[in-house]
């Protein structure tokens, strides 16, 4: 295994990790706590946790190898790693967040706010994953 694919998958996973606390588990805490027929309560959640871990690491991982995957050469760090993220948020997070608004009833502002900040979450991932892979 690469040590930089395996140093960026690292680091991507804790990025999105701790980010994604911060955001959902204090920024977006009141929105949430809003909305009981939605979401778990948090201490049934809590028991659920481990599968928090696996996603985060599994989308750490994954955000390495396809990163990794279309680097171009002569492009600076910064430009690509913005690229990149915005490419995801495209691919996953946008989309998502918007089915997820058309088939259940999740309030309009909650959806806006979810996807601005994992999209921010996103473009610092890939900031991170292209400053350390840059040349």
């Amino acid at each position: 295994m690469n040590k930089k694919f395996l140093i960026t998958g690292i680091a991507c996973t804790l990025v999105a990790f701790v980010l994604s606390m911060v955001i959902h588990g204090l920024f977006m805490f009141e929105d949430y706590s809003k909305l009981p027929n939605l979401l778990r309560p948090q201490s049934e959640a809590q028991t659920l946790f481990h599968f928090m871990v696996l996603a985060h690491v599994s989308m750490g991982f994954a955000f390495a190898w396809i990163y990794r995957q279309g680097m171009t050469p002569g492009v600076s760090w910064v430009l690509q790693g913005i690229r990149f993220g915005l490419a995801i948020a495209f691919l996953m997070t946008i989309p998502i967040y918007l089915i997820y608004y058309t088939i259940q009833p999740w309030p309009g502002m909650v959806v806006v706010k979810q996807i601005v900040f994992d999209v921010a979450v996103l473009i610092i991932n890939g900031l991170v994953a292209a400053f350390i892979n840059r040349e």
